[in-house]
C-alpha cells in the first residue's frame, strides 16, 4: 500500500442528583440518632468516635459523619473503613493517614496535606481536595465521580483503575502519576502537568486536556476519542495503539512522539506540528491535517516532513 506522509510540521456541584439517594439514606439513618454532638472542635454523629480521632487514636470503621475539623493533625492514624460522609478536614495535616475503603463522599479536604495517605478503594464522590498536597498517595480503585482536585499536587500518586469520570484535575501536578486503566471519561485536566505519567489503557474519551504537558507520558492503548488536547505538548509521548478518533489537537506539538498503530480517524490536527514522529501503520483517515487537507484512508507509515 502507498506510503502516507504527515504534512510539515467552579466548579461542579457538590450536591448532584446522583447522590440524592445516598443523602436520603443518611437522613433516614440520622433520624434514629441523637443530634450530632460537639466535642472540642469536632462535630460528628458519634461523639465518642470524634473524641478518639481528636486524641490521635485509630478509629477503624468508625461513624465520623459530619465531623468538622480545622488545622488538625491526623498523620499516621488508621481511619480505614470509616464512614466519613460530608466531613470537613480543612487545612489539616494527614500524612500517611490510612483511609482505605472509607466513605468520604462530599467530604472537604481543601488546603490539606495528605502526602502518602492511603485511599485505596475509598468512596470520595463529590469530595473536594482543592489546593491540597496528595503526592505519593495510593488511590487505586478509588470511586470518585464528581470529585475536585484543582491545583492539587498529585505527583507520584497512584490512581490506577480508579473511577474518575467527570473529575476535575485542572492545573494539577500529576508528574509520574499512575492512571493505568483509570476511567477518566469527560474529566477536566486542562493546563495540568502529566509529564512521565502512566495512562496506559485509560479511558480519556471526551476529556478536556487543553494545554496539558504530556512530556514522557505513556498513553499506550488509551482511549482518547473525542478528547480535546489543543495546545498540548506531546514530546517523547507514547501514543502507540491509542484511540484518537475525533480528537481535537489544534496547535499540538508532536516531538519524538510514538504513534505506531494509533488511530487518528477524523481527528482535527489544525496547526499541529510534527518532528521526528515514530510511526508504523498509523491511521489518519479523514483527519484534518495542519495544511487543511484530509488524511488518506489507509493505515500506512507516517513520517512527518520537517517544518519549513
Amino acid at each position: 500500500m502507498p506510503s502516507i506522509q504527515f504534512p510539515p510540521s467552579r466548579p461542579v456541584s457538590r450536591r448532584p442528583a446522583a447522590l440524592m439517594s445516598a443523602v436520603a439514606g443518611a437522613a433516614v439513618a440520622l433520624s434514629v440518632l441523637a443530634a450530632p454532638a460537639t466535642v472540642g472542635t469536632a462535630r460528628a454523629a458519634d461523639p465518642e468516635a470524634a473524641k478518639a480521632v481528636e486524641t490521635g487514636a485509630s478509629c477503624r470503621f468508625c461513624d465520623l459523619r459530619y465531623l468538622k475539623l480545622e488545622r488538625c493533625d491526623l498523620s499516621d492514624q488508621d481511619l480505614s473503613g470509616a464512614f466519613i460522609f460530608s466531613a470537613d478536614f480543612l487545612d489539616c495535616r494527614m500524612r500517611n493517614t490510612n483511609l482505605d475503603s472509607s466513605n468520604l463522599a462530599l467530604a472537604d479536604f481543601r488546603d490539606s496535606d495528605l502526602k502518602g495517605a492511603k485511599l485505596a478503594r475509598a468512596q470520595i464522590e463529590n469530595a473536594a481536595f482543592t489546593d491540597s498536597d496528595m503526592s505519593d498517595t495510593d488511590m487505586s480503585f478509588v470511586f470518585a465521580p464528581g470529585a475536585e482536585f484543582d491545583r492539587v499536587n498529585l505527583s507520584g500518586a497512584t490512581l490506577s483503575a480508579g473511577e474518575l469520570a467527570g473529575v476535575r484535575f485542572v492545573k494539577v501536578n500529576a508528574a509520574w502519576t499512575d492512571f493505568r486503566s483509570a476511567d477518566l471519561r469527560g474529566a477536566w485536566m486542562a493546563d495540568s502537568v502529566l509529564s512521565n505519567a502512566n495512562l496506559d489503557g485509560a479511558d480519556l474519551s471526551g476529556a478536556n486536556m487543553r494545554g496539558v504537558d504530556l512530556t514522557g507520558a505513556s498513553l499506550s492503548g488509551a482511549n482518547l476519542s473525542g478528547a480535546d488536547l489543543s495546545g498540548s505538548l506531546l514530546q517523547s509521548t507514547d501514543l502507540s495503539d491509542a484511540n484518537l478518533t475525533g480528537v481535537k489537537c489544534l496547535r499540538c506539538k508532536f516531538i519524538l512522539t510514538d504513534v505506531r498503530h494509533a488511530d487518528f480517524t477524523g481527528a482535527d490536527l489544525s496547526g499541529a506540528s510534527f518532528e521526528s514522529v515514530i510511526d508504523q501503520e498509523t491511521n489518519i483517515c479523514g483527519a484534518k491535517m495542519p495544511d487543511g487537507s484530509l488524511g488518506e484512508c489507509a493505515g500506512q507509515n507516517v513520517q512527518p516532513k520537517p517544518d519549513n
